[in-house]
């Protein structure tokens, strides 16, 4: 499988972060009690270490994979079976307790985002800790059944949480977000913002979640409006980003803009304005006293990337 996003309108491949997952997830099995003791028995089985939203890694900053004997070392809460890689090695993640790494000892706790902002391209092990840390944040964070509010119970592997007191079934959610940039033909710009918790002097494309009984191209024309009173007369899907804080789906798109007065919502913003291709080229390569994109990884960098190189290929 490939780190990188096809796209549908030119050629450009973007090398997007938490992308390109080598698992066969192997939903069919996990109700299989057999097929899971063997996974869990298997002496190639590997499990990724999470405390809270940190993972374990080695003193190299290198995500660790822990064996089964490494993992008896560890006070552990939920397991969750990942998947099967290529060679049929099965992987898992699970919850460590109450763990500080000694100051010279073999392990470290690292924040995921930076390991990955670090990394400075897609890797296959960033891809399956997004998915790791997600599934646990789900179960840390819905222990109990939402209908009776009785304990609820891990099921499938993982994938699915069982009320004994009324047999209610709950499944981990992704929740989706459009993250959008807006262009202005004519002048040849784009259109970024602050939102209130972004560093100082970084601009972004605007995103927001998605609503019940929304397409995705009502939900970008929805946020542009909403946050920077811009109407849209077109949307193009770009790519897609997990985003595993703690479990988003982040939907890329590019969407064409007629008018350019804005109308911004300070709630959601402390500033939005339009970008031109010159200005946009000269942040890129930090040439910018003032302004400065997300990191290279970001979807939102991808977006900006895409629309760079669009007129550069057409």
């Amino acid at each position: 499988m490939s780190v990188f996003v096809s796209n549908p309108y030119n050629s450009l491949s973007l090398p997007i972060m938490f992308t390109g997952n080598p698992l066969d997830r192997m939903d069919a099995e996990r109700h299989n009690d057999a097929r899971e003791e063997k996974w869990t028995s298997d002496p190639d089985a590997r499990y990724m270490g999470f405390t809270d939203d940190k993972i374990i890694t080695d003193a190299d900053k290198k995500i660790k994979w822990l064996t089964f004997t490494e993992i008896a070392n560890f006070t552990t809460g939920d397991q969750i079976f990942l998947g099967l890689t290529p060679s049929g090695h099965p992987r898992f993640a699970v919850a460590i307790k109450d763990f500080t790494p000694e100051e010279d000892g073999p392990y470290r706790l690292k924040d995921l985002r930076s390991l990955a902002f670090a990394a400075g391209k897609p890797e296959k092990g960033l891809a399956i800790a997004a998915q790791g840390k997600s599934m646990l944040d789900w179960h840390r964070n819905h222990p109990f059944c939402s209908k009776c509010g009785a304990p609820s119970e891990l099921k499938k592997m993982g994938y699915e949480r069982v009320c004994p007191s009324c047999n209610t079934s709950h499944f981990p959610r992704t929740d989706p977000v459009v993250i959008m940039l807006g262009i202005h033909k004519a002048s040849d710009s784009i259109l970024v913002g602050r939102p209130h918790n972004l560093y100082e002097g970084v601009y972004t494309a605007l995103a927001g979640f998605m609503e019940p009984g929304e397409t995705i191209e009502e939900a970008t024309a929805r946020e542009l409006y909403e946050e920077a009173g811009v109407k849209v007369t077109n949307v193009r899907y770009i790519a897609s980003q997990p985003w595993p804080y703690p479990s988003t789906l982040m939907i890329g798109c590019i969407a064409d803009i007629e008018d350019k007065t804005l109308t911004i919502d300070t709630s959601e913003l402390d500033d939005a304005r339009w970008i031109t291709r010159t200005e946009a080229e000269e942040i890129m390569d930090g040439r910018h006293k003032s302004m400065a994109f997300p990191p290279a990884l970001a979807i939102a960098r991808q977006l900006i990337d895409f629309w760079l190189a669009e007129e550069a290929s057409s």
